[in-house]
């Protein structure tokens, strides 16, 4: 795989032989906390959420920006990012399947700046047989409704300038 579009720096180390799988207990427990969360029914969730989520290990966050955008404000923490820019979709699509193992059921939310990528990329996602896609519609700098991961002072972690798959 091409490393420029994929950056995976800690997350996949963290969960044992690159595999990033759930660890949240029963399905009924990961149903309850979106629930309890407030996840819209239209098929987003805010970014406090989807934190929340990722923080328990219940949801994988994948930031479709550019490398100019990663190096910028950093990425989301724990999550993984997979460009949709210049690749086009079937890399996009193949590089999640990778980082999910095959496993279109596993919980994912996309995020971008403001909410019109990561739409694009929850939708592709979910045509390709992905189950469980959300959208973090406010994105990292906000969507001008909700202000976005990065006012909400949710975590960060800095991109090193270089990629590492």
């Amino acid at each position: 795989m091409r490393g420029k579009r994929l950056h995976r720096r800690g997350h996949a180390r963290r969960h044992g032989k690159g595999r990033i799988g759930v660890a949240a207990g029963p399905a009924l427990a990961v149903l309850v906390l979106f629930l309890a969360l407030g996840r819209a029914g239209d098929g987003t969730l805010a970014a406090d959420s989807a934190w929340a989520l990722v923080s328990r290990d219940a949801l994988l966050v994948i930031d479709v920006r550019t490398d100019h955008e990663w190096l910028s404000t950093g990425l989301p923490e724990m999550a993984i990012g997979i460009s949709l820019a210049g690749e086009g979709a079937a890399f996009f699509v193949d590089a999640v399947l990778e980082a999910v193992d095959g496993d279109l059921s596993h919980p994912l939310a996309t995020i971008c700046a403001s909410g019109v990528r990561s739409a694009r990329a929850a939708d592709i996602l979910r045509r390709h047989g992905f189950v469980e896609v959300y959208d973090v519609s406010e994105g990292m700098m906000g969507n001008g409704h909700r202000p976005g991961w990065i006012e909400r002072g949710l975590p960060l972690r800095a991109m090193d300038g270089g990629s590492d798959s």
